[in-house]
């Protein structure tokens, strides 16, 4: 069973709620972050962790040195994904 949108999301977005950065402002990236593909597994596995920070940043998640690590938390989440192992 492949695990839905929107529940991907809810992990997504718990994920990077942290350290003083709430549930709602996580959530207000959804529609920046899904536009660029970062909530689609498949779009983010195969991307240098590098170029997710810069996707994150964009999509308003600048956290300065904590958002390059959230970045790779994002890859290693959606290998998890992509390979079935999470649904």
């Amino acid at each position: 069973m492949k695990i839905q949108d929107e529940h991907l999301e809810a992990i997504i977005v718990s994920m990077l709620a942290v350290k003083n950065f709430s549930l709602e402002r996580a959530y207000g990236l959804l529609p920046a972050m899904r536009k660029s593909g970062l909530t689609c597994p498949k779009s983010v596995i195969d991307t240098p962790p590098d170029t997710i920070k810069a996707e994150l940043a964009n999509a308003g998640y600048q956290r300065g040195h904590l958002t390059k690590m959230f970045a790779e938390r994002l890859i290693s989440l959606m290998k998890v994904v992509d390979a079935g192992k999470l649904d």
